[in-house]
């Protein structure tokens, strides 16, 4: 019994110095680079914005885009497969009421690498294919990872979705 409450104990001391590590190493991001990075976060939260109210996968996806994904299960997806998927979601939406990022936080992993995280809240109308149309909210956190080169803030890479939460207009949101 001894045994197992000094175990607690070192447990209890090891997670309380860790968080305090943690918060001094998130502490060492200077505003500038907060705002460099905020400014990445927020521009693409604006190419989002003007290609869902333009209904036009191309603006988000441009054919420039080069770079394939794999998915979970190990298979390749193409910018050309994006941009198609996304089109097909925008061709279903009557109307954007809201699209918004909150920068939450920020984790400095190295001097040169932070791990940012925002949150997104979407509300748009679906229109389905009988004609009826439904209000349709989604709230998701996104974790990227930007590194420094030559002094400049970078995305390293893509957003990762964390806690992908939606529902419809007339239920109640899901609990996180």
């Amino acid at each position: 019994m001894r045994g197992r409450t000094v175990l607690l104990l070192v447990a209890l001391l090891s997670a309380s110095c860790s968080e305090e590590a943690g918060a001094r190493r998130a502490s060492r991001l200077k505003s500038a680079d907060r705002k460099a990075i905020e400014a990445i976060i927020l521009e693409k939260v604006d190419i989002a914005r003007r290609a869902w109210e333009a209904r036009d996968a191309r603006i988000m996806i441009p054919d420039t885009v080069t770079v394939s994904l794999r998915s979970p299960d190990g298979q390749v997806i193409t910018p050309a497969e994006m941009r198609d998927a996304l089109q097909k979601r925008m061709d279903g939406v009557s109307r954007v009421d809201t699209m918004m990022v909150r920068v939450d936080s920020f984790l400095v992993v190295t001097p040169d690498s932070v791990l940012a995280y925002s949150t997104q809240r979407f509300v748009r109308l679906l229109r389905r294919p009988d004609g009826y149309e439904r209000l349709r909210f989604s709230v998701v956190v996104h974790e990227q990872s930007f590194i420094r080169r030559e002094e400049e803030w970078v995305t390293a890479t893509p957003e990762r979705e964390v806690k992908p939460r939606s529902w419809w207009g007339d239920e109640s949101p899901p609990h996180e």
